[in-house]
């Protein structure tokens, strides 16, 4: 029992950091979105959609709020991403 309770009781050791995956500018982005139910004064509850462009090398993030995940919205925000 004493060795169950000190090793309890031991420090945890820190994890590992992962290294940054860095690329040059214009070469990587990641795109994906978020699923919300947000309820609206006029409309009641609602799913809606967050879209999220993040370049990857200067972090900038463009973001939109969509109504769909399909293929048309998804090509229209890389788009206006672009833009």
């Amino acid at each position: 029992m004493v060795r169950q309770r000190v090793r309890l009781l031991q420090p945890r050791s820190a994890p590992v950091p992962v290294p940054r995956f860095e690329t040059e500018p214009g070469q990587q982005a990641q795109m994906d979105f978020g699923v919300y139910d947000i309820d609206f004064t006029r409309e009641g509850r609602r799913r809606v959609y967050l879209f999220s462009y993040l370049l990857g090398y200067s972090r900038r993030q463009y973001l939109r709020w969509v109504e769909a995940m399909d293929l048309l919205t998804t090509l229209r925000e890389h788009v206006q991403a672009f833009h």
